[in-house]
């Protein structure tokens, strides 16, 4: 069973994603903060796609993958934001060996979301 983690500072985002992916035959878990997601990781957890936020208070969704990264933790990532100008993300994005092929855009469309985890995970 794949596991996903999921990263968001929205509850309703955060749970629905949960709820959908775990009907698919996801393993989810899940942290509301970059600092959250930090422990997961820190406690052992190895999920084989991440979904993470762009914008969250404290710690946003680049500096926390830059963060699980310099940790030797490495596993693929699918970024979601607001912002309609991806290309506005380009440097974070190169910074943490993503593209912009790598971001969902909010609303979230869930469809999207299992296309782009199965494209992560074969």
């Amino acid at each position: 069973m794949k596991r996903i983690l999921l990263v968001d500072d929205e509850k309703q985002i955060l749970e629905t994603m949960r709820r959908f992916l775990e009907k698919k035959g996801f393993e989810t878990v899940t942290a509301s903060s970059g600092k959250e997601a930090l422990e997961v990781v820190d406690s052992g957890e190895k999920p084989d796609v991440g979904v993470f936020d762009i914008k969250m208070p404290g710690m946003n969704g680049f500096e926390c993958l830059k963060k699980i990264r310099e940790k030797g933790i490495d596993f693929p990532v699918i970024f979601l934001t607001g912002s309609l100008n991806k290309m506005a993300h380009m440097d974070e994005l190169r910074a943490v060996g993503c593209t912009t092929e790598d971001m969902v855009h909010k609303p979230i469309d869930m469809n999207v979301i299992m296309e782009e985890i199965n494209k992560k995970t074969g």
